[in-house]
């Protein structure tokens, strides 16, 4: 299995029904995820605000007519110490919408209140997968703005539950105040061959640490 950090790698993982198949058969063949060579745990951050429990299992978190730029967000959930793969871990995932509006959503209406929220599992290999938007930076307090990112909140009955997120670009490099610069990636962009739409590819694998046996 080659190894590095959890740096981002960059998995090309278009929206095109044949590349995705491509892809997929990749992964049926066992293909490995690219981690760091100790397999460190993933660094963990604050739940945040804006967290919701119960969001739909749903591969699409950008409604139709979500504005901004697509985004496809893959990799895999392994496991410290031996980047083995963890199957059936639940991934949740929530970000800030291109248009800049924070995460709150209105009350009242399912759909509207899981907008841009989603629950995954995690296959035989690890993997996942889900289809978004490029979030924007969003109004922190004063003159700041939190750079773009998605939340990622993953568990399982056999590790420890880890909350983290996924920087993006480079506006988010150029406001790292933890220096966490192993969660942020530059998207690939493409070029979609169907509709001519540009879209971007990030990769981001996620560590988790074993609970004690009991």
């Amino acid at each position: 299995m080659g190894c590095k950090g959890v740096t981002g790698r960059r998995i090309g993982r278009p929206r095109l029904a044949t590349a995705l198949a491509l892809i997929g058969f990749t992964a049926w063949l066992g293909w490995s995820p690219t981690v760091n060579a100790a397999c460190e745990p993933t660094e963990a951050e604050a739940l945040g605000p804006y967290y919701q429990p119960d969001a739909p299992f749903t591969e699409t978190l950008a409604g139709p007519g979500e504005p901004g730029e697509p985004l496809v967000v893959s990799g895999h959930v392994v496991s410290k110490p031996d980047c083995s793969p963890v199957a059936d871990a639940i991934i949740e995932v929530w970000q800030a919408a291109a248009s800049r509006r924070d995460h709150r959503q209105p009350a009242g209406v399912q759909a509207e209140r899981h907008l841009l929220r989603a629950r995954l599992r995690t296959d035989l290999n690890g993997y996942y997968r889900f289809e978004t938007v490029v979030p924007a930076p969003y109004p922190a307090g004063g003159e700041h703005l939190r750079p773009p990112h998605i939340h990622f909140r993953i568990s399982h009955p056999d590790y420890r539950p880890l909350t983290t997120r996924l920087y993006i670009g480079e506006a988010a490099r150029a406001w790292d105040p933890f220096g966490e610069q192993g969660r942020i990636v530059q998207p690939e962009r493409h070029e979609a061959v169907r509709d001519g739409t540009p879209y971007s590819t990030v990769g981001f694998d996620l560590i988790l640490e074993r609970l004690p046996r009991r």
